[in-house]
């Protein structure tokens, strides 16, 4: 379904203006019991990170807590491994010590990719690696602001989907974003009437799924990549403040995420998927969950949205299955998809 591509999309360029603006420590990180940071090497850096990546390659198997603390160890020593190298380069134009580093570098991470396909992984796993590596994991300004806002997004359960066929929830999800576009979001109440009137929409458009997936949605998917970037700018005009739009975006992203995911098992358990292209589709969707969700977004999940994450991993090898039946493809390989899984994962630090 292409609409759901505009929430990793907005996901992504959140994270990007947050990188950037957003004046918030968030520099904690979890070490998962598996040993504490490298001290910097200011002397030898590219001796120091090659010594660990020797002691990575001789590691066969590792379960998934102790593969995410060998990760936060490995994120925490390449700040300082690439920090003291780019030290060396700004004062020696002709060392190539930032690029052996970065060498070093790109071994680990395929090393590290072998380690998380070196035993049998679960879907939990998978967010497991991401939760227990987060940059922002352990950050309770963050936490505890997500959770004076929770309040609003629980209530957003109490409005009721609106009662129109597949054709009408189109027309009115275009007028939606329409409005938005023109009027734009100029405060947190804007911002909090958008993410409330978009969220009926989106929760009637998911009792309509089985009708609507591979149609072409791009306008949709357009529209609301534009009333996205209007919280961005609104934040840019400091509107809104950097840290709200941060934290909104972020679970408003967890939210539609895990409701499509649910959304999409609940169709494919009760036999509502017929046509390979509908099979593909869904095939998609169950996934974002492993592939959308960026650092801030699993630390700002609440114990329920957590449990229900733990639902969906539990279903994922059976609805596979189903969907395995529908596309006429053998499923070989299935066990592995989340090891495989986490292996993407791991290729983007």
């Amino acid at each position: 379904m292409e609409l759901t591509k505009s929430y990793s999309k907005s996901r992504s360029l959140l994270a990007g203006l947050v990188a950037a603006s957003v004046a918030i420590s968030l520099s904690v990180s979890c070490s998962g019991g598996s040993g504490s940071a490298e001290p910097p090497m200011k002397d030898d850096p590219a001796g120091t990170y090659g010594r660990f990546l020797s002691e990575i390659r001789g590691m066969d198997t590792l379960s998934t807590e102790e593969l995410a603390g060998h990760v936060n160890r490995w994120q925490s020593l390449k700040d300082s491994v690439f920090f003291y190298a780019a030290q060396d380069t700004s004062g020696n134009p002709h060392s190539d010590l930032y690029g052996k580093c970065g060498e070093i570098h790109d071994s680990l991470r395929t090393e590290f990719v072998r380690l998380s396909r070196s035993g049998t992984r679960s879907y939990q796993d998978v967010f497991t690696l991401m939760e227990r590596t987060s940059p922002y994991c352990g950050d309770k300004e963050l936490t505890d602001a997500a959770d004076s806002i929770r309040p609003f997004f629980g209530s957003l359960d109490s409005i009721p989907p609106l009662a129109v066929d597949g054709d009408g929830i189109r027309s009115a999800y275009r007028r939606l974003l329409a409005g938005t576009l023109r009027g734009g979001i100029h405060s947190l109440t804007g911002l909090k009437t958008f993410i409330r009137d978009e969220d009926v929409m989106f929760r009637t458009f998911l009792a309509h799924l089985d009708g609507l997936a591979g149609e072409d949605m791009s306008d949709l998917t357009k529209d609301t990549e534009r009333c996205c970037s209007l919280v961005f700018l609104a934040a840019e005009n400091k509107e809104i403040s950097y840290r709200d739009a941060m934290i909104y975006m972020a679970m408003r992203t967890n939210r539609r995420i895990i409701q499509n995911a649910v959304a999409c098992l609940d169709d494919i358990r009760e036999g509502k998927v017929k046509s390979r292209a509908q099979a593909f589709g869904y095939a998609c969707m169950i996934l974002q969950p492993y592939i959308s969700m960026d650092g801030i977004c699993t630390v700002l999940l609440s114990a329920r949205e957590k449990e229900e994450l733990r639902g969906i991993s539990q279903q994922m090898p059976g609805a596979f299955a189903g969907l395995g039946e529908i596309l006429q493809s053998d499923n070989d390989g299935l066990a592995e998809l989340p090891g495989t899984l986490m292996g993407i994962y791991i290729r983007t630090l």
